[in-house]
């Protein structure tokens, strides 16, 4: 349940003075009527940086009397006001103060341009908005200051956002060298990690040593373990929201690091002024000649590189109208013996709109889609060479509307539709002489639809719920080939009962339910909370290994007419303090969840290829339940965390023919 926002700067035992940056000569909205039809009217607009950057956290307020209000994470606020003439301020130690004066008759807009402050300050304590984590409503939300894990101690020379996650309560890792997570006892197939809203199947590169995601060109990390949004369905753990930074519209910039291991480079390249720009970067690792370099005999043939590189497009088209564009590739390729080379890749791109209907009601619509593949090239010294290849993808179309009633009142409703695609394998003999026979499984479809609706509301100033909605349903498509299977037998050749044809988007087998999402917060005092949460969850989509961690080979399987979808409903409760002035952050969240229809393998199953795979799983029930323990000090030159988590989880296969 941790929280952490963009830092903001206090300096000790001074009062800082911003410059002021007036604009004085009055702004008229709307015409003066005789007689007013409403008591109030709404003032709203955006705040932004000379790049053209949304600013955060802004204080918007009225010269002379106690009205303001602060801009939301796109630099928009709104004020209610009588007609008249007032003087509006904004103020925020990381720009210099602006001031408009206006004369308002009616709704209307108006906008800021601020300029960054450049003061020059003695040493400065950092705090990120340490109240946060108690104000929240929803728990088990966990935000990564992307800044602020430049202070964190290197691996190899690489900062690595997820693995500053796995030092966090409640989230781990699957092993040493893996690239799993195991959020509150969940498996690591159950977590939704997501790149500018589309899927990333395997977030890490090099065994698990480096993640997928490049820290240079990432802006937000949220982490969601508790109570999911509404918007987010398909996985029972949790969700990894990961957006990457906005271009820069104003000036060209770059930045570059080289390491032991790898080298990075981002660039951001203005192309309209003020309006648009194109970000790009590139990673890079060159552990392979690393290794060869090496005095040891069996690593001259080892092999180990990785690259990835990310294109992202931002566009404000006008007042109302936002465009992005975002491209991903990421590519393994490693050999741990002389006769084999493994590789795997992540291939993802996403585009999406953002419209304001009115100041109050805007949308976003979003298309992604995503491929994972790994293959295998055996050429050894026997006439058993072959190439193994293998592919998931996925595509979502998402449409999301946003609606603030008021400062108290917050309402988000949607639907989306997600079509998966397995290529469960094929091999192909590797040359002439190889033996080695062609084949090629059967590949799988589905449909899931969601429709959403959460809201956010303030019952009273102590009391405050975020409830949520998610009807999810999900279809095994044709074209396809099912079996039925003797009930209460294993499934086997020897129960084959029926063998069924499927044609093309055919529904062969449904399945759906309702989520539902809620938390609540009560203040105990003014820096004390307490919150507690409820969600259940649907998965459609399994993977199966025969490793003990998550492995490039993992096999991916579809809910179908044999394999159930998996449940899971969470039930958590928390305490949430600060002390000193903020200085100190304390939480202490325990959670309770249960399964149903958790897919596992048989002993001794055969996994990859398998036509009938049906025959080598079972489905059983289990439950996880925890403590995490989290205090932080925000403040001071020396800082950090300490978290501590203590977890059991437990699952039950029972069939007698395991």
């Amino acid at each position: 349940a941790e929280v952490v926002s963009n830092p903001v700067f206090f300096k000790e035992e001074e009062t800082i003075v911003a410059k002021v940056t007036d604009t004085i000569t009055p702004v008229k909205i709307g015409k003066e009527e005789k007689n007013p039809t409403q008591e109030k009217y709404k003032l709203s607009g955006f705040i932004r940086n000379e790049r053209g950057e949304p600013l955060s956290n802004i204080s918007v307020s009225v010269q002379g009397m106690d009205i303001g209000t602060t801009t939301d994470t796109n630099g928009f606020y709104e004020l209610q006001l009588n007609t008249g003439t007032y003087t509006i301020v904004t103020s925020s130690l990381s720009t210099k103060r602006g001031r408009k004066r206006v004369v308002l008759y009616n709704d209307g807009v108006l906008d800021f341009t601020l300029e960054e402050s450049f003061e020059t300050l003695d040493e400065v304590l950092i705090q990120a908005e340490a109240d946060k984590n108690v104000r929240e409503t929803i728990t088990g939300l966990t935000k990564i200051d992307v800044e602020e894990i430049k202070n964190i101690p290197l691996v190899l020379g690489e900062r690595d956002i997820l693995k500053v996650a796995t030092t966090l309560p409640g989230i781990a890792v699957a092993g040493e060298g893996s690239n799993g997570y195991n959020v509150r006892g969940g498996k690591t197939d159950q977590n939704l990690i997501l790149l500018d809203d589309a899927v990333i199947y395997n977030p890490s590169h090099l065994f698990g040593i480096f993640s997928a995601i490049n820290p240079f060109t990432t802006g937000e990390v949220n982490i969601y373990k508790g109570n999911l949004p509404s918007e987010y369905g398909g996985r029972l753990s949790s969700v990894f929201d990961i957006s990457s930074k906005d271009a820069n519209t104003k000036d060209f910039a770059a930045e570059v690091s080289v390491g032991p291991v790898t080298g990075n480079v981002t660039l951001e390249i203005p192309t309209v002024e003020d309006k648009a720009g194109i970000m790009i970067g590139g990673r890079g690792a060159y552990a392979g000649w690393i290794l060869r370099s090496l005095d040891e005999e069996q690593l001259k043939n080892s092999e180990a590189s990785f690259y990835d590189v990310i294109l992202k497009y931002n566009h404000k088209l006008s007042e109302k109208d936002d465009f992005r564009a975002s491209a991903y590739y990421s590519r393994d390729r490693f050999s741990i013996t002389s006769d084999s080379v493994y590789g795997y890749s992540n291939r993802l791109f996403s585009i999406g709109w953002e419209h304001e209907i009115n100041s109050k009601h805007n949308y976003q619509v979003t298309l992604s889609n995503s491929e994972y593949k790994f293959d295998i090239e055996y050429d050894g010294d026997f006439t058993n060479d072959f190439d193994l290849n293998y592919k998931n993808t996925e595509t979502e179309l998402k449409l999301k509307f946003n609606y603030k009633h008021n400062d108290e009142k917050r309402f988000n409703y949607g639907l989306s539709a997600k079509l998966y695609g397995i290529e469960p394998g094929e091999v192909t003999p590797l040359g002439p002489d190889s033996n080695i026979e062609a084949k090629k499984v059967e590949k799988e479809k589905g449909l899931e639809t969601a429709l959403f609706v959460s809201s956010d509301i303030e019952l009273s100033e102590k009391f405050a719920i975020d409830a949520g909605l998610r009807y999810s349903f999900y279809s095994f498509l044709g074209s396809a080939t099912q079996r039925t299977y003797t009930a209460g037998l294993p499934k086997s050749d020897a129960t084959l009962e029926e063998t069924l044809t499927f044609g093309n988007n055919e529904f062969v087998k449904t399945y759906g339910g309702l989520e539902a999402r809620l938390s609540a917060r009560y203040f105990l005092a003014e820096d004390f909370s307490v919150k507690g949460s409820y969600n259940n969850t649907f998965q459609y989509i399994h993977t199966l290994s025969t490793n003990t961690t998550v492995s490039p080979t993992d096999t991916w399987k579809l809910s179908d007419m044999n394999v159930k979808p998996q449940r899971a409903q969470q039930f958590a409760l928390g305490l949430y303090k600060n002390f000193q002035d903020n200085m100190y952050e304390f939480s202490l969240e325990g959670y309770f969840k249960t399964y149903n229809d958790i897919l596992d393998y048989k002993v001794g199953a055969q996994l990859l290829l398998n036509e009938r795979l049906e025959t080598e799983v079972l489905q059983g029930e289990g439950r996880a339940y925890g403590l995490e323990f989290l205090i932080k000090k925000n403040k001071g030159v020396f800082n950090g965390w300490l978290g501590y988590t203590y977890s059991k989880s437990e699952v039950k296969l029972d069939s007698q023919f395991a």
